[in-house]
């Protein structure tokens, strides 16, 4: 009886832990089809699925978020990225688990500024341009790409 309500217990400590792991969770794919903000209320944002930031619109994303890419998937904008976080609270955007993801990708017409973003494990190209109009970065360190 004793040794059932100790493996009991158990798990009911380990869907603790695992909820509160994940309790500010958002979870990303698909098409951004209207602006959005990626704020630290919702932070990390796990992006399990490509990503499109649609033309005509932006994606912000705030000083302290943490975005975590899955293996070889992408944030593709052909609108506006703008992740601007500051010295004493950057973005980080890394690969979640131990894969590389592929890249933040700007086709044509895109507009982006990253500033003080921290971007690892990404796999041939962290940032790829693709005839983007405009693309701002500075204070970034991009490392293990």
């Amino acid at each position: 009886m004793r040794k059932g309500f100790l493996k009991f217990i158990g798990i009911i400590l380990w869907n603790a832990l695992t909820l509160s792991l994940y309790a500010n969770t958002t979870w990303v794919q698909g098409i951004i089809s209207t602006n959005t903000v990626w704020a630290p209320a919702g932070s990390p944002y796990i992006v399990i699925g490509n990503v499109l930031v649609d033309s005509g619109v932006t994606l912000d994303i705030e000083p302290g978020v943490e975005v975590k890419i899955d293996s070889v998937k992408y944030i593709m904008v052909k609108g506006n990225l703008y992740a601007i976080g500051t010295q004493a609270d950057s973005i980080l955007i890394t690969r979640r688990g131990t894969a590389r993801w592929q890249r933040l990708w700007f086709k044509t017409a895109s507009r982006c500024s990253l500033k003080y973003c921290r971007i690892e494990y990404a796999d041939n190209s962290a940032i790829y341009k693709e005839g983007s109009d405009s693309i701002y970065i500075c204070h970034n360190t991009i490392s293990n790409s």
